[in-house]
Parts: structure tokens; C-alpha cells; sequence
């Protein structure tokens, strides 16, 4: 373990923040002024920057091994050079990037400490008490302290025997003009839910890498892009199309009863495939070991498709297409998305074509799957025989485990 003593958790906060921003009423006005769009209020953005703060803070105290994934990393996927598609725009133009304007609201904080090997719960417990405190506990005050000083956190956790912890990080807005010891409440507290799963939850195909954009989609002044290590996208993308082609899994939270599934991983999955690249062998050996391990099936169905919409043998009914449908009214920058047969449709020929593409090749938004500009060189003009190479040595896979005791993490921010 590290000495997280010497570590300070607001390292992604410089002054020109709380030059900006004395009190949260100030701050808050702020971001109500930039985030005006329908498909990002204030109320998102409010979440995604408390979000970004908390993980900052939890990655610059305890410099873990970490990595994000979940939904609300995903505006941080889509290369910044990528073109974003005409049909695939938020309804008025605003300042805010595409990329966050699209993607499907997300509240919770999914993390993985990958360098934890032993006694998980433990150690991800400590780490979050370092940087949360509890109601009363003057002591500790100091440590809850967040967002250049104008919120405080504490923590409503679980661990599970797994070591998984879930539950609630409580973003208490306080005057900060009466010391940590005696802060005062200015607004209602934003709750953030959190999951930091150990590592053998979290499966990496291919390489994890930093983040292409903050996962903040407002620039705040004096604060740090937030940008962590990402869980691969081949890793997200197989999890969310492994699971959507079976029974919904049981949930830890109080659902509806009757058939229902992961409605939301549909809008995900489309998110990706219209704006993501992916190589084609993280892929299809993410989609095997999903499926193999996680669910004990020999693969996806041929053709691919989601469980319960159909009427198959075998399969309950599930009502997707008026769930999606309320899923698209209730968050305004769905009703950019297709219908849920045009989803299903898109998602399907995702699959179908990975099932003939090249190893190597990467999927490239809106033109499918396409070799490396070298393999079309080799096409093209073809080595003489005289010239062909001769056996190569195969290609090191890339790292899944955790870095070796001792070695440097990664910044959580650039």
C-alpha cells in the first residue's frame, strides 16, 4: 500500500477555481448559465463535475492502479478527431461537445483499483474513508472536503464479500467561510452512487487507456480535465452485448416485478458502435470469454439478438420496445436515437460482420470493419514469393493483469 499521507487529493483543483468560485451559489450559477440544452441541464452537469471531482480526489489520495468504466465514462470514448454523424446531433446546437450531449445520462461511478490483489474490500474501504467523512466527526472534517472546499462528502458504503462495495456518496454544498469543523449546508445534498468492483469483475481485452476527454463536459476554471484510465472499449462493448443476448441478471436494487431487462445497455451499445473504434481481435475474444465464463454459453445467438423481444421459444416476453420508448422520453437526448428495431438491427450487423473481419482489423464508425492501412497495402501489391516473410514470432498479448508491486501508477489526470 502506498502512503496515501503525502498524496494531496485536490491536486486537480488550482487557485484560479476558488478565485472564481467563493461560495456554491456562485458555482452553481455557473454551470446553470452553461448548461441550459435540454439534453444536459444543470442538474446533469451538477452530477458529471461532483462525479469527476470525487474520483479525482479518490485517485490522487490513494494512487491505485485505477480504472473507470460504466456508462458515465463513456463520452470519454470517442476519439477527438472523430467526425460526429449529422443524424446523431443533439436537436439545437450548444456549446457543450456531442460527446456528452448524447450519451445516456449516467449518475454512478463504476471504478476497479486492478493493483488490489488481496483483501480488496479492505483497502477500497480505506481509500474511500480518506476521502469522506461522517456526520459529526469533526476530527476527520478536513478529509470530506471537496470541490475547492464548497462541498463535503461522506459515504454510505457496502462491502459485499466479493469485495465489491456499492452505495452512496453524499455531496453536502456547505459555506466554506466557517472551517471545515463548523460548515453549514447552503443547498440540497446531490447523492452520487459509486461501485468499485475488484479486479477479477472486470475482465480488460486489449490495453486500458486514458481517457480521450475529460469525463467533465463543462471547462471550469481551475479545474483539472479529469481523465483516468479507461477499461478497454472491446470490454465494455462485450459486456453490454453478452448480456442483453440472455435473461436479465438479478440486480441489487429494488426492480419492478415481471420480465424487464437492461434496457438502458441498448442506447449504449448504439453510442459505441456510431462513435467508438475497436480492433476486431479485443473483440471477439471479449465476446467469448463473456459469454464461456460470465454466462456459461457457447456464444451469441446467430443471428445476434436481444433476449425476449421476439417471442423465441424459450425466452420470456420482454416488453423493449415500449421500455425503450420510455426510456427515450424520459432523457431528451435519446429521442435523437432510433426506434429499438433499428437498435437491435444495428447492434446485430455490428456481430454479424465481426464474425468475417480480419483479425486485424478495426471498426471504423459508419464504415464497418476495415483492415489496417497495411494490411490494404498487402493487398494490393503482394510480396514475390523470393520475398515473403518467413514464421514470425507470435505478438506479446497485452497486459491484463495488475503492474508488478512497486511500479508507478498512472496519473489519474493529465
Amino acid at each position: 500500500m502506498a502512503d496515501t499521507d503525502s498524496h494531496n487529493p485536490d491536486s486537480h483543483i488550482g487557485p484560479e477555481f476558488r478565485e472564481a468560485f467563493p461560495s456554491w451559489s456562485e458555482f452553481r450559477s455557473y454551470v446553470t448559465d452553461r448548461a441550459r440544452a435540454a439534453e444536459f441541464n444543470a442538474d446533469r452537469a451538477l452530477h458529471q463535475i461532483l462525479t469527476g471531482d470525487f474520483a479525482a480526489r479518490l485517485m490522487n489520495r490513494t494512487p491505485h492502479d485505477w480504472i473507470i468504466f460504466g456508462s458515465l465514462a463513456l463520452p470519454s470514448r470517442p476519439a477527438t478527431d472523430f467526425s460526429w454523424p449529422a443524424d446523431f446531433l443533439p436537436a439545437q446546437p450548444n456549446e457543450i461537445h456531442p460527446a456528452y450531449v448524447m450519451a445516456r445520462s449516467a449518475f454512478d461511478l463504476d471504478l476497479c483499483a486492478l493493483d488490489i490483489t488481496e483483501s480488496y474490500g479492505v483497502h477500497v474501504k480505506q481509500a474511500v474513508d480518506a476521502v469522506t467523512v461522517n456526520a459529526g466527526d469533526t476530527a476527520r472534517a478536513e478529509r470530506g472536503l471537496g470541490l475547492g472546499g464548497l462541498v463535503r462528502y461522506s459515504a454510505d458504503v457496502r462491502v459485499y464479500d466479493s469485495g465489491k462495495i456499492m452505495g452512496v456518496i453524499v455531496a453536502q454544498p456547505i459555506d466554506p467561510r466557517y472551517g471545515p469543523g463548523q460548515a453549514r449546508p447552503v443547498d440540497d445534498p446531490i447523492g452520487l452512487e459509486i461501485d468499485i468492483k475488484p479486479p477479477d469483475r472486470v475482465p480488460l481485452f486489449g490495453p486500458a487507456h486514458h481517457a480521450e476527454r475529460s469525463i467533465v463536459g463543462i471547462a471550469v476554471p481551475g479545474l483539472a480535465p479529469v481523465t483516468p484510465m479507461m477499461y478497454p472499449t472491446a470490454s465494455q462493448l462485450a459486456d453490454k452485448i453478452s448480456m442483453l443476448s440472455g435473461p436479465a441478471p438479478g440486480s441489487s436494487r429494488q426492480v419492478a416485478p415481471g420480465p424487464r431487462h437492461r434496457y438502458k445497455d441498448l442506447f449504449d451499445i448504439h453510442y459505441m458502435i456510431r462513435t467508438c473504434s475497436v480492433e476486431a481481435r479485443h473483440m471477439r475474444e471479449a465476446l467469448e470469454v463473456n459469454n464461456q465464463v460470465r454466462f456459461g454459453r457457447d456464444g451469441l445467438p446467430h443471428p445476434y439478438h436481444v433476449y425476449g423481444a421476439g417471442r423465441r421459444p424459450g425466452e420470456l416476453d420482454v416488453p423493449w420496445r415500449s421500455a425503450v420508448n420510455t426510456f427515450k422520453a424520459d432523457q431528451p437526448q435519446l429521442a435523437r436515437y432510433p426506434d429499438f428495431d433499428a437498435m437491435e438491427r444495428a447492434a446485430a450487423g455490428f456481430v454479424a460482420e465481426l464474425t468475417t473481419a480480419s483479425p486485424t482489423s478495426t471498426w471504423a464508425p459508419g464504415r464497418g470493419w476495415s483492415p489496417p492501412r497495411s494490411d490494404l497495402h498487402a493487398l494490393a501489391f503482394p510480396r514475390p514469393p523470393s520475398l515473403r516473410p518467413g514464421p514470425r514470432t507470435p505478438p506479446a498479448q497485452p497486459r491484463t493483469l495488475p503492474p508488478h508491486p512497486g511500479q508507478a501508477p498512472r496519473p489519474p489526470t493529465r
